[in-house]
């Protein structure tokens, strides 16, 4: 059997990772430099090899096999590369990766988002809620997208995080008590992120309060914006000032990074990331 098409895209992984392992994640930087096209390019033709790989070749044949497990790692690494605790904790990189990953599985990059918003039951999550206006931002200030604000992935970021809230809201009423945080880091209305607390706030009342929405008046979206910010506020009240900074669990160890599959195969495959993987492996065998 020839595999010199996966070795070539071992090689290419390992490129891109060692390329986003070393350059500076600050967004005016990144953008300005030579590595940020060279992460663009890396990365879609990756996926692009992949995709034609899967595509090509038979479900039972074994490099469709191989073509699938490598998409398994490439997921996993896009946690990884947001994780904060035990990856790279990069945030732009995250959203850019995410943004290619749309092009190419879009499904997959929907469900990453999801993942590293909530965490998903992993104990010290890859992200936070916060990355909700970081995403915002990127599509927003990025100068080579169409969609820019309107983009899917910032559709579906504003209804998991109203989703989100209503949950917790419900709870409260029902027991004072909250879930998650995600009322911390809902934009607030007089903040830099105004117009994307708009948009919250009029697809909350669209979705869960839809009467109150009869006109389109001024005085009928005020009110929303009101009961949307008083919830948020109450919310908040009950979320602990102080945050803490953790290890990484004993089970994951890092190592200094080798830049070879091995090393990349065994950080994907590793328990930190086992909830992308049942994901990643739920959405594909549908």
């Amino acid at each position: 059997m020839d595999f010199s098409h996966i070795n070539h895209l071992h090689n290419s992984i390992i490129h891109f990772w060692s390329t986003i392992s070393l350059c500076d994640n600050s967004l005016p930087n990144l953008i300005l430099s030579k590595d940020y096209h060279t992460i663009r390019f890396c990365l879609s033709d990756i996926l692009y090899q992949i995709k034609h790989g899967i595509d090509s070749t038979s479900d039972q044949s074994i490099h469709h096999t191989i073509y699938l497990s490598i998409l398994q790692n490439m997921f996993c690494f896009i946690a990884h590369s947001r994780d904060i605790h035990c990856g790279l904790g990069h945030r732009f990189i995250t959203y850019l990766m995410l943004d290619i990953w749309y092009e190419y599985f879009p499904i997959l990059s929907i469900a990453a988002l999801r993942v590293i918003l909530s965490g998903d039951k992993v104990e010290y999550g890859y992200g936070s809620w916060r990355d909700v206006c970081g995403l915002y931002d990127y599509f927003v200030n990025h100068p080579n997208r169409n969609w820019g604000s309107k983009h899917p992935l910032i559709d579906y970021a504003i209804e998991f995080m109203n989703s989100t809230l209503h949950k917790d809201w419900c709870k409260f009423t029902k027991s004072g008590l909250i879930n998650t945080n995600v009322a911390k880091w809902v934009p607030r209305e007089t903040s830099k992120h105004k117009t994307l607390f708009n948009r919250l706030s009029h697809h909350w009342a669209s979705k869960y309060t839809p009467y109150m929405l009869h006109n389109s008046s001024f005085e009928s979206i005020r009110k929303c914006k009101t009961k949307y910010r008083k919830m948020i506020s109450a919310l908040t009240c009950l979320i602990q000032p102080s945050e803490y900074w953790v290890i990484c669990d004993d089970d994951y160890i890092i190592h200094p990074p080798q830049y070879d599959f091995y090393q990349f195969f065994e950080i994907m495959e590793s328990k930190r990331y086992s909830s992308m993987r049942t994901v990643f492996q739920q959405i594909t065998s549908l």
